[in-house]
């Protein structure tokens, strides 16, 4: 059985501490679950993971989730290990296996020349619906480094993939990979594929899709408003918005605009690169350039627009942002909007404040956007 985030995580029992047992399926409503899979009790290394667990046990508390570990060892082993450690959490006996099996962390191992069955150190992360949410296996193979985004749809299992030149060139002359190595492709749409090298060339690459990783799991619309800028300050902004989770740049002309136009195609493949590197699943889209005055008249009720205020006269941003509606985030240009265009949007805009300095566009755009994240970040 194949483990992809973004589907139902598979449901287990956990043998509570007096005697009951209770599925995973009745925290679905009530809390989050990180089940974590470790290879035998009072080892060094499972050891300082269980600590590790215990001492920021509260703070998952408080986030409304609960740990689960997991290992062959028999409950009364557990019981010791618990007690001597005062682990303030539950551990599931897996003594036949079956549990680690069904999570995909039952794998084969090498130790001194010699091979053998156990468990791969792994922790799942299951939300309030059930649903998984990220996976991290801690394995001593070696890692892909190689993770791409391949902009048209249609990776299917089995299915062949041609690299485009510029990822063939980077595949091959840069990283010196070669027949069976593994590759990463994403696509926006469905979700991260592990593909391997079926044909290298001097002018092609093919990979070959073995299986769906992570699903694509559609995100809350945050939208970057922000004024044009030089260069590599334009490059930080892109990457490091992408990084932040935006979905849709909207450049923007203001009034101390000190650039008037981009080239939304290198937007874009900085977009492409951050999101390659970063992890993520999806590559925001680059829109045209808009007047300011022109982006005033996009608001409605479905979009709250929040303009960044370095006069100190904005709200913290926990008391503006609210749940139920896309975010459009405003970062001026380093001289500040005019007087007029500040009173263009001040019947739909809700202003927030950044601290009492005054920051460049890329570091203010860090800024909001650690905000924003930071509130919906466990809605």
């Amino acid at each position: 059985m194949d483990i992809i985030e973004g589907e139902a995580a598979p449901e287990f029992t956990i043998k509570l501490e007096d005697g009951t047992v209770a599925p995973s399926s009745s925290y679905i409503g009530k809390k989050n679950i990180v089940l974590y899979f470790y290879p035998k009790d009072d080892t060094p290394g499972c050891t300082r993971e269980a600590e590790g667990f215990r001492d920021a046990h509260a703070e998952f508390a408080r986030l409304d989730t609960i740990i689960v570990g997991v290992s062959g060892d028999g409950a009364s082993s557990h019981a010791g290990f618990r007690k001597k450690y005062q682990l303030p959490f539950e551990l599931i006996s897996d003594e036949d296996s079956s549990l680690s099996k069904l999570y995909g962390t039952w794998v084969e191992k090498h130790m001194f020349s010699k091979s053998y069955m156990g468990i791969e150190r792994s922790t799942f992360l299951i939300d309030k619906h059930g649903t998984l949410r990220r996976t991290v296996v801690y394995s001593r193979k070696k890692p892909i480094k190689i993770r791409l985004y391949h902009e048209e749809d249609g990776i299917r299992a089995g299915g062949m993939v041609t690299l485009n030149i510029t990822q063939a060139h980077y595949v091959r002359d840069v990283m010196r990979a070669g027949h069976g190595d593994a590759v990463l492709l994403f696509d926006g749409t469905h979700g991260e594929w592990l593909c391997r090298i079926a044909y290298i060339s001097k002018k092609t690459v093919e990979v070959e899709a073995e299986k769906l990783l992570r699903k694509h799991v559609r995100t809350r619309t945050l939208v970057l408003c922000f004024a044009l800028v030089k260069g590599d300050t334009m490059r930080n902004v892109v990457r490091q918005a992408t990084e932040m989770g935006v979905t849709l740049f909207q450049p923007m002309r203001t009034e101390y605009s000190s650039v008037h136009d981009i080239d939304p195609r290198k937007c874009r493949l900085w977009a492409v690169e951050a999101s390659e590197q970063c992890g993520r699943q999806d590559v925001p889209e680059v829109a045209p350039v808009v007047d300011f005055r022109t982006l005033c008249e996009f608001h409605n009720s479905d979009r709250q627009f929040v303009l960044c205020d370095e006069t100190g006269g904005g709200k913290p941003p926990r008391e503006v942002l609210r749940n139920n509606r896309d975010v459009w985030v405003i970062v001026g240009p380093e001289g500040g909007f005019s007087n007029e265009e500040l009173r263009s949007c001040e019947d739909f805009c809700n202003k927030i404040s950044l601290g009492p300095r005054i920051l460049r566009v890329d570091t203010a755009v860090v800024c909001a956007l650690a905000h924003v994240n930071e509130c919906y970040a466990y809605e």
